[in-house]
């Protein structure tokens, strides 16, 4: 993780804020899963990192 300037929306306004980044990566066999459930799980640990309150 490291802090990176990003532009959010707040009450309708853009600002550059100060956040936590993380890059993930998935790597799978296509033969085994298909690439929709694989999307679809990377997807749900963003929402479930996205919903932390980290203390750094």
């Amino acid at each position: 993780m490291v802090k990176r300037s990003i532009v959010r929306s707040l009450d309708g306004q853009d600002a550059i804020a100060i956040r936590p980044m993380l890059h993930l990566a998935l790597s799978y066999d296509h033969r085994a899963v298909d690439g929709a459930p694989a999307n679809h799980f990377l997807f749900r640990v963003r929402e479930l990192l996205e919903a932390v309150e980290f203390d750094l």
